[in-house]
């Protein structure tokens, strides 16, 4: 390979030395198959599993501190493929279970009575929502942003009920009033009915004829996992 970097004891190991752009500080700091280009590990046994890939540790490191912030390139110009989540936030939400747990390298080290008790999620619990585990280690790793985003989703879906639900000036895109109607809720009946998407999640919308014989109210709802306008019959 070109361009490796190698420094400690056996850093490389048996495939670090293969592929380009690598680099490994530290003891047996190395890559699980030859090949890898612009991988790097940092520390003892740290290894990565494939190209372009970063792992600063081994499995035994349970804490990283840093002083500075820490930041994620997320610039809409270095994306692709973007498209809003056509998802449930609540059903994502109901998905996820909070857990307190040790790590299995801390009682190793500090004993059971001194390990750190943490605040956190399994990526087994995980693995049903889309683009959040990755398989692509030894063990199982999650995306933190991704969880975000799943709870983000939620978030808007039940601030637009709430705004609908207290008569208030929606601050949805279209930035339609609300008002009500004979115990109905609508948008402002000069604007077009919108879209049912989780903007407008939980939105109703009265619908009057001008005869006044098929009145009807509608709501934007989830129902056997799709999210459609649905007829209100009210009994």
């Amino acid at each position: 390979g070109s361009w490796n970097v190698g420094v400690g004891m056996n850093a490389g190991g048996t495939y670090g030395i293969t592929g380009n752009y690598n680099t490994y500080l530290g003891g047996a700091a190395t890559a699980t198959a030859d090949g890898y280009s612009n991988s790097t590990a940092v520390g003892y046994g740290a290894t990565v599993t494939g190209s372009n890939y970063m792992q600063l540790g081994n499995s035994s490191v349970t804490k990283v501190y840093s002083y500075g912030t820490w930041t994620a390139s997320s610039d809409v110009n270095l994306k692709t493929s973007v498209a809003n989540i056509p998802y449930d936030g609540g059903r994502a939400v109901d998905q996820i279970t909070p857990i307190f747990y040790q790590w299995k390298s801390d009682i190793d080290t500090v004993g059971l009575d001194n390990a750190t008790m943490h605040a956190g999620f399994t990526a087994q619990n995980l693995d049903n929502l889309p683009y959040i585990v990755d398989t692509g280690n030894e063990y199982l790793s999650i995306d933190p942003i991704g969880i975000l985003a799943y709870g983000v989703l939620e978030l808007k879906a039940l601030r637009q009920r709430v705004l609908v639900i207290e008569g208030k000036t929606s601050d949805v895109s279209d930035n339609n009033s609300v008002v009500s109607i004979n115990g109905g809720l609508q948008l402002n009946p000069t604007s077009a009915k919108p879209a049912c998407d989780n903007a407008h999640r939980g939105t109703h919308w009265f619908t009057a004829a001008p005869d006044n014989s098929t009145d009807y109210e509608e709501v934007c709802a989830y129902a056997n996992g799709v999210l459609a306008w649905r007829r209100v019959t009210w009994q």
